[in-house]
């Protein structure tokens, strides 16, 4: 099992690249991994079988928005906002959890998606320009990256 350290950092990055993404991963694995100090908490219902769906469904539309040209940069004040309130709560309750204080949790999150939204925002500008690959096509392996190794972190 990885640090709790680890799984909140890596659900930061990840809210940080997709705002909706974080919430996906800690939902459902919160669902699989039921907590009775996390259903004891005010963000018990971030483990429930509706919030996965509920979350998986806003992580789509969202994968589908990001490629649109009218989007925001994810780093403009109000996508950076959702990214950060987003890992907040991601990071609070994967910290609740496992008993420990979900402030820290919520304030490690809030980093690591600040982290994650200008770092790969750089990443993708710099990708875009150096390979003249098209905007939605990197867009494309920035979901496959955030979900696949989002999963892989969180799941372990």
């Amino acid at each position: 099992m990885l640090d709790m350290n680890v799984k909140v950092i890596t659900v930061g990055i990840v809210s940080g690249m997709r705002s909706m993404g974080g919430p996906a991963l800690v939902s459902q694995y919160l669902t699989q991994h039921p907590s009775e100090t996390l259903e004891e908490s005010s963000l018990g219902w971030l483990g429930t079988p509706r919030a996965a769906l509920i979350t998986k469904f806003l992580a789509v539309g969202e994968i589908v928005g990001d490629k649109l040209p009218m989007t925001p940069n994810r780093i403009a004040p109000g996508p950076l906002f959702g990214r950060v309130m987003s890992s907040a709560l991601c990071g609070a309750a994967l910290y609740a959890s496992a008993g420990r204080k979900p402030a820290t949790g919520a304030m490690l999150g809030i980093a690591a998606a600040v982290l994650g939204a200008f770092g790969f925002f750089s990443l993708r500008m710099s990708l875009g320009q150096a390979s003249k690959i098209p905007d939605p096509v990197i867009g494309a392996v920035e979901d496959i990256l955030a979900y696949g190794v989002g999963w892989i972190v969180v799941a372990k």
